[in-house]
């Protein structure tokens, strides 16, 4: 549980009812016993939702390790949901709330740094890059890396030499 200020300002005058045991003070201890156990629920309320708003550790280290094992291929939404044992749309919301990003975005990212990489090393070609990295051809890779980093993979490559 998060330390939660209400939770612990609640408890702190209940001990102090406690300790002065005054039995006019009944009603008071009464009501700061409900406070308390208001300000709990709330609390733990509030945590759960943070925590199921995203992907379980568990579910998100599965997901990333299949989504890098596969990144140049095709994958289906229904095949990651499959994964964690959630449905599409769950999965979805869930793996954006944890990433900040939607599966397919997710993937491009990853699919041009990865590509980024290999333009650094100078062997493949554009092309066979883009192949490489599950673009449908030269043309698919330059718009989207376009789209992602501002400038074209050779202009990257250049800037990055000098």
């Amino acid at each position: 549980m998060l330390y939660d200020e209400r939770v612990t300002h609640c408890a702190a005058l209940l001990a102090e009812e406690c300790i002065s045991n005054l039995p006019e003070n009944r009603m008071y201890g009464e009501s700061l016993t409900m406070a308390l156990m208001a300000a709990l629920f709330a609390s733990h309320e509030t945590s759960n939702r943070a925590v199921n708003s995203g992907l379980a550790r568990w579910q998100l280290r599965r997901v990333l390790e299949y989504l890098e094992a596969h990144l140049a291929e095709d994958i289906d939404l229904d095949e990651l949901a499959q994964l964690v044992g959630l449905s599409q749309s769950q999965f979805a919301r869930a793996f954006k709330a944890s990433t900040g990003l939607p599966p397919y975005q997710w993937c491009l990212h990853n699919r041009v740094k990865r590509a980024q990489e290999m333009l650094l090393d100078d062997s493949d070609s554009l092309s066979d890059i883009a192949i490489q990295n599950g673009f449908a051809d030269q043309s698919h890779f330059t718009k989207t890396f376009r789209r992602l980093t501002g400038t074209t993979p050779a202009n990257w490559k250049r800037i990055r030499r000098n």
